[in-house]
């Protein structure tokens, strides 16, 4: 006679349908963290719209001249950092430009380099950590003055270390619309701002005598790392996918690079001198990509990538503060 089937066991449809619920449950994550990277990279957006600021989009970089036009530098800087932080901003574009930073206004116009892609995208990103520190320990900074506290944290190495660990990111859910008393994504920022301002100056409010880089100077090994390091996974792949927007092929620039630079010679890696001179002539033979940038355009792309940084710690802080579960994924703690 014909045999029946047996029906599945409950068991095995049990399995089936945990199986089933732990795919639905890992698309609905990856749905998820697409979604909240799309967010913040619109929260950037209208951070940079609401200074009437255009950013550099992608194939403004694409070369072989970078053209990127004028921009109001005040909008870009004083309209953004704290004038504790403007110190520490002036300093690091000193440094990114180099020697060779024009000494007239005209001459950033006038003046231009050529120089790797991929160095260009390097400086970028670099720009955009340290405007990511900058904001966070600012931002701690600016806490202290709040609650007095930068001239006790200065009386004694211990007496320092204590107050540090009261003001970290995870003990306090200070975000920067707390210290500033504006909400950053408002449609009337303007408004907050000029009552700030007139509140402070109603305090008497003077400079601090203790300055924002003495203030991170006196930060150990520890707290340097946490304020320099990302806190979320979307924040790492959102700068990714932006450099590689912005300046393309990442990873193929860096083979032309390594080609350029060739293999390590037996007895121990080339000195910088040599490695600068092997680059020298990548650039003038043309066997890596190159960008001829002014130094106006390379001014505004390290202010700019400043921003961006401060902007995406912002963009956390608000998401974090508001949403309902936790939605940012952390990333690991890096090893100290």
């Amino acid at each position: 006679g014909l045999k029946t089937r047996r029906p599945a066991s409950s068991a095995s449809t049990k399995l089936m349908s945990k199986k089933q619920m732990q795919e639905q449950q890992k698309t609905k994550l990856v749905e998820l963290h697409k979604m909240v990277v799309d967010l913040m990279y619109n929260m950037i957006l209208y951070r940079f719209k609401a200074l009437g600021i255009e950013p550099v989009r992608a194939g403004e970089l694409d070369g072989p001249f970078a053209d990127l036009g004028p921009i109001d530098l005040r909008q870009l800087t004083e309209g953004i950092h704290t004038q504790e932080a403007l110190e520490l901003v002036r300093s690091h574009l000193i440094s990114v430009l180099g020697p060779m930073l024009p000494k007239s206004n005209q001459g950033f116009f006038t003046s231009a380099a050529k120089m790797p892609k991929l160095q260009l995208s390097q400086v970028y990103m670099t720009s955009v950590m340290f405007g990511y520190f900058l904001r966070r320990v600012d931002r701690r900074f600016q806490i202290a003055k709040k609650l007095d506290m930068l001239e006790i944290e200065f009386r004694s190495q211990e007496q320092s270390q204590c107050s540090y660990e009261y003001v970290t990111d995870d003990d306090y859910t200070w975000t920067y619309e707390d210290v500033t008393g504006e909400d950053p994504f408002s449609t009337t920022m303007e408004e907050e701002d000029e009552e700030v301002s007139v509140v402070d100056e109603e305090k008497g409010e003077g400079k601090p005598k203790v300055s924002l880089k003495e203030y991170i100077e006196r930060f150990d090994a520890k707290t340097l790392m946490q304020c320099a390091s990302l806190m979320s996974q979307e924040a790492a792949v959102l700068l990714q996918e932006y450099q590689y927007a912005l300046f393309g092929n990442i990873r193929e620039l860096q083979k032309q690079m390594a080609m350029a630079i060739g293999p390590v010679e037996q007895g121990g890696s080339p000195s910088p001198e040599q490695v600068m001179q092997r680059i020298s002539q990548a650039v003038s033979q043309g066997n890596v990509e190159t960008l001829v940038v002014t130094f106006a355009d390379q001014r505004r792309l390290v202010l700019e990538a400043v921003a961006l940084g401060g902007f995406l710690r912002d963009s956390e802080d608000y998401i974090k503060k508001r949403a309902t579960s936790q939605i940012l994924t952390p990333l690991p703690p890096l090893p100290m």
